[in-house]
């Protein structure tokens, strides 16, 4: 009971840690046994009436934000918390926030070291930029008619090394979400065709080798697995993508005393699907992650009862 509590905290404070005076900016977390994990959705991002992602992106999100460094670092005074309202007006999606109330009175405790996930939907859709491309890095566009309602969007190298610096200075265990859908065309049935163009991931894991940035996984793709999310791609394909992705590790981290692991799908379980993968990935797959969402895709303020503000676990059942 105190783990979860615990874990409930640092989810609140991960969610108000950025916001403008007139609406909160949610950080998309994924908090399970002391892990995390932080998006690509720029602000632009609209789900059921709001648009709530504001700067916690890993794009845009604040790294000089102490309650950030202090959650991810992971020790902090056990608080005791409540929350009350912003203002007196009814709930309004948009514009209401919360006030977290910490009492100090609490033990020391520490979550560290925090292992936290870089990726989400639209890792499949983040370009990676290369060192000495003149090019512009593009910011994800909104558009309705493209696959998850935004265009490719782009990693500077020079954002890049300020994430690496942050996550090495709060001490977090980083595993970073692959683009797995480079290179590939998707079909008219929906699925992804063709196999996966690792030159630019190849490129990232390269620079992050060479500048001494640790990485403690790397996965590729997210939601790609069985019917997928958005598209998919066939098992047999993926597992030959991961034992690609494990010779790329094996051999940009050749003579290092520590390699990163290679994980995947990051998807929804399937039994023939993951059945085939894993066969087909022996020696090359370190992890298996698997996706789920007992309570769904999640609200806005789902979780609170908009009349007394009080939890309503039930919500979405």
């Amino acid at each position: 009971m105190g783990l979860f509590f615990s874990l409930s905290v640092l989810l609140f404070l991960l969610l108000v840690l950025c916001f403008s005076s007139n609406m909160i900016h949610s950080l998309s977390v994924n908090v399970t046994e002391g892990s995390e994990r932080l998006c690509w959705w720029p602000p632009e991002k609209c789900d059921y009436g709001s648009c709530s992602w504001g700067n916690a992106s890993l794009l845009n999100l604040d790294l000089n934000n102490k309650i950030l460094f202090n959650a991810i670092k992971g020790t902090y005074d056990k608080p005791l918390l409540f929350l009350s309202p912003f203002s007196e007006n009814k709930l309004d999606r948009v514009k209401k926030i919360y006030i977290i109330h910490v009492s100090s009175d609490r033990p020391k405790m520490s979550f560290s070291p925090l292992k936290v996930r870089l990726g989400g939907t639209l890792q499949d859709k983040v370009m990676y930029q290369k060192i000495g491309d003149q090019e512009t890095c593009p910011n994800f566009t909104k558009n309705s008619s493209l696959m998850f309602g935004f265009t490719n969007g782009c990693l500077t190298m020079s954002r890049w090394d300020q994430l690496n610096v942050f996550f090495k200075n709060s001490g977090a265990k980083v595993v970073f979400g692959l683009n797995a859908l480079s290179g590939r065309t998707i079909g008219l049935d929906g699925t992804a065709i063709g196999s996966w163009d690792s030159s630019e991931a190849e490129a990232l894991i390269r620079y992050t080798a060479n500048k001494g940035y640790i990485i403690s996984g790397w996965e590729l793709g997210n939601e790609l697995s069985g019917t997928g999310i958005g598209t998919s791609v066939t098992a047999q394909q993926y597992a030959s993508d991961t034992i690609s992705l494990q010779n790329l590790v094996q051999k940009i981290y050749a003579g290092f005393q520590e390699k990163p692991i290679v994980l995947g799908p990051g998807g929804f379980y399937d039994a023939n699907w993951f059945n085939e993968y894993v066969t087909e990935s022996l020696g090359s797959l370190q992890a298996i992650t698997q996706h789920i969402y007992n309570l769904g895709p999640g609200g806005n303020y789902g979780l609170l009862n908009t009349t007394t503000f009080v939890p309503n676990p039930d919500y979405y059942r």
